[in-house]
């Protein structure tokens, strides 16, 4: 994955707490996975914590309708045409 710049301090302090957590638990894993990625923020500042890991990102990076929950529940991410879903995904898939 090439180099990324995080600008948001929230995903930046979230993917601290994270990665703390990780360190806890499993001090040098070798395989993860993360379950909605988005932009894949966080899975950046894991592999970077991390040398050697592989992480398995799940996403289904899909438009969700008006009554849907997920689109109820997100302002921002579930509120996406299907065209800026698949921008996302293409920008996950060249890092």
């Amino acid at each position: 994955m090439k180099s990324l710049i995080i600008g948001n301090d929230k995903v930046k302090t979230h993917s601290k707490s994270l990665i703390s957590l990780i360190r806890e638990i499993v001090p040098k894993p070798l395989m993860g996975a993360e379950i909605g990625v988005f932009r894949a923020e966080n899975s950046q500042h894991i592999l970077e914590a991390f040398p050697g890991c592989t992480l398995v990102l799940v996403d289904l990076w899909k438009e969700w309708f008006a009554g849907e929950e997920y689109y109820d529940y997100h302002r921002r991410m579930g509120r996406l045409l299907q065209t800026e879903w698949d921008d996302v995904m293409q920008e996950v898939l060249v890092r």
